[in-house]
């Protein structure tokens, strides 16, 4: 789950490409600068981590990050590393509120989302749709009140996880079926492709299975079976989905998706 949470908004470069003025030159830039940083920062930082201290040396639930520096005598770099991760996080809601903003309000263009969704400022930012996202985020607050912080992060992970599979093969299947109707749909460079959508489709299966053995563990000791209860919400959320495309699939849009 938290590999999956890690790697959660590569998929802004194809968002993002409505807004690009070439984007035939920077979308290929873009996901050669993101590979390139998954190459450096996570594959490096694995490496490096394994050569300083033996992985015996590591304990759950500390940064080992934190343990490295604090073997080099550097116990306050704990502190700036905390300031990283919460600086990061605030990222993670900035991006999220963007994208998910945009997708409402293209949503609501295309008569799939309430039109209230559609409103714009004076400055061009769909605050509508910013604002009904932001209160989403109050529940994290109330998760956070109800179950604590260390139990109310794994719900929030494991659910967060599932979404993320979800939009991705979501992507995929967008992907396979519009090259099926349309033929080649954009003039960029996609080698493999549709075959690496169905693999991408494949591996997202085989994850979700694993989500299933998730566990964890409470104070007393008793064991949960958190990921099976989170698989269990997966129909209730997509009958949810599915009555709602049901509403609004024969509503016309405002515009094409070609253009």
């Amino acid at each position: 789950n938290a590999v999956i949470f890690a790697y959660n908004g590569i998929e802004l470069v194809g968002i993002t490409a409505g807004e690009m003025q070439n984007p035939k030159r920077e979308v290929p830039k873009a996901i050669r600068a993101v590979v390139l940083r998954i190459v450096v920062f996570y594959v490096g930082s694995v490496l490096l981590l394994a050569m300083l201290l033996p992985s015996d040396q590591y304990k759950a639930g500390v940064s080992p990050f934190v343990t490295v520096f604090g073997q080099m005598g550097l116990g306050w770099v704990g502190d700036v590393m905390n300031m990283i991760v919460i600086t990061a996080a605030l990222s993670s809601c900035n991006s999220g509120l963007y994208s998910i903003g945009r997708v409402f309000r293209t949503m609501a263009n295309n008569g799939h989302a309430p039109q209230w969704l559609t409103k714009m400022s004076s400055r061009h930012v769909p605050y509508a749709a910013i604002l009904a996202i932001a209160a989403f985020y109050l529940v994290g607050i109330l998760l956070n009140i109800w179950l604590g912080g260390s139990h109310a992060f794994d719900l929030a992970l494991n659910t967060a996880s599932i979404g993320v599979i979800f939009t991705w093969g979501a992507i995929f299947a967008s992907q396979i079926a519009l090259r099926k109707k349309k033929g080649r749909v954009s003039s960029l460079p996609m080698p493999g492709a549709p075959w690496t959508s169905w693999a991408g489709l494949v591996a997202l299966l085989a994850i979700t299975v694993l989500i299933g053995f998730d566990t964890m563990t409470s104070e007393t000791g008793e064991v949960f079976m958190l990921g099976l209860w989170t698989l269990a919400t997966i129909p209730f959320f997509a009958l949810v989905l599915w009555l709602g495309w049901q509403k609004v699939k024969h509503n016309e849009p405002k515009s094409e998706l070609f253009s």
